[in-house]
């Protein structure tokens, strides 16, 4: 996702998960897919936490400065729904792991007894278990799934488009957050979740377009467009990073006209993956609506947007695709060489589309 993990990753990658085995927060949702992590997993369950232990915990090697000390959490987990296992018919499972914790922290766990959760688990040894993914390997969810289903894969899958529509709010979202990880749908699964994407929640239908847009769904770029036309929120959701990497992803071209509009949204991610997507697509007619982009409030974007122009037009000589060290160094020589261009020679050629 080039520089988009520099500026916005510091407020974006934040998605409220806590994966209690590695103690830190996760990766933008649905950027880590699932099929590999559920291949390299011995058990996938919805377990409910039998119980909890937690030792006192012993100072790390640079306690002195950290004041982290590292602690032993067993759990307990009893299977509700397996989707995947290397036991059989066996109904539970001890999980072992530590964390790492300020010497502050609670004598507590993300998981707490009573707790549902998704577990993706990795053998340690015979009868032990450890969480088989950094960020992936626990999801807490308040309710289970209706009907039991084959399992595997696609068996998780129907259960998590059961649990989008939820009335535990937490529940949708983190469930859209899973599928989102998937790289393609049922056509069962994507009808529920095109149903959330004109949720009055902005989160959840955000979630949900993100999901869409993951899943190549035609009309989803033009759902957001519309979307975002009504939304008036100042606050910008998490998951409109989501919808920013997918963005960066679209290669349709008849999507072109929406990611047009939207490569002017307010909304930082979504101009960034617009223009990401524009800079894939490498349509010369595109022309104009990234030479206004030269002067994009955000500095990042005012450099893809050049890079793109040269990538389309092919102007690699002189000072028309400098590396972001050079751009960084004098942005306002570089965007004007851009805007002389355009004017000379540029606009007369692209400025309008065919059939405007």
């Amino acid at each position: 996702m080039g520089r988009l993990t520099a500026q916005l990753a510091a407020t974006l990658l934040l998605i409220g998960f806590w994966l209690p085995a590695a103690a830190q927060i996760g990766l933008i949702p649905g950027t880590e897919p699932i099929a590999p992590v559920y291949e390299q997993s011995d058990v996938v369950c919805l377990c409910v936490i039998q119980s909890v232990s937690i030792s006192a915990g012993k100072p790390a090697a640079d306690f002195a400065t950290s004041k982290i000390i590292r602690r032993q959490v067993i759990l307990q987990a009893e299977t509700r729904r397996v989707y995947k296992s290397d036991r059989g018919d066996a109904r539970e499972f001890l999980i072992q792991y530590t964390e790492d914790v300020g010497i502050a922290s609670p004598a507590q766990t993300f998981l707490k007894t009573g707790d549902f959760a998704l577990l993706f688990l990795k053998a340690t040894s015979p009868t032990t278990y450890e969480f088989a993914d950094r960020f992936m390997g626990a999801t807490r969810f308040s309710v289970l799934p209706g009907a039991p289903n084959a399992g595997g894969l696609s068996g998780l899958e129907t259960d998590l488009a059961f649990l989008t529509r939820t009335q535990v709010r937490q529940d949708s979202l983190s469930a859209l957050r899973l599928l989102q990880a998937f790289d393609s749908l049922s056509p069962a699964t994507s009808n529920r979740v095109d149903s959330l994407a004109s949720s009055r929640d902005p989160e959840i239908a955000f979630s949900a377009l993100a999901v869409l847009l993951k899943a190549s769904t035609p009309s989803a770029v033009e759902k957001l467009r519309r979307y975002l036309e009504v939304y008036k929120g100042n606050a910008e959701p998490i998951a409109l990073v989501s919808i920013g990497a997918e963005l960066g992803e679209i290669r349709d071209q008849d999507a072109l006209p929406a990611i047009e509009a939207l490569a002017s949204s307010r909304y930082l991610a979504v101009r960034y993956g617009a223009l990401q997507s524009l800079r894939k697509m490498r349509n010369p007619q595109s022309a104009p609506v990234i030479v206004e982009r030269l002067d994009d409030p955000d500095h990042t974007n005012q450099y893809i947007a050049m890079i793109t122009l040269a990538e389309i037009f092919g102007k690699y000589e002189g000072d028309y695709a400098p590396s972001m060290y050079l751009f960084d160094k004098k942005p306002q020589y570089y965007i004007s060489l851009w805007k002389q261009w355009w004017e000379q020679e540029g606009k007369s050629r692209y400025a309008t589309k065919p059939n405007d």
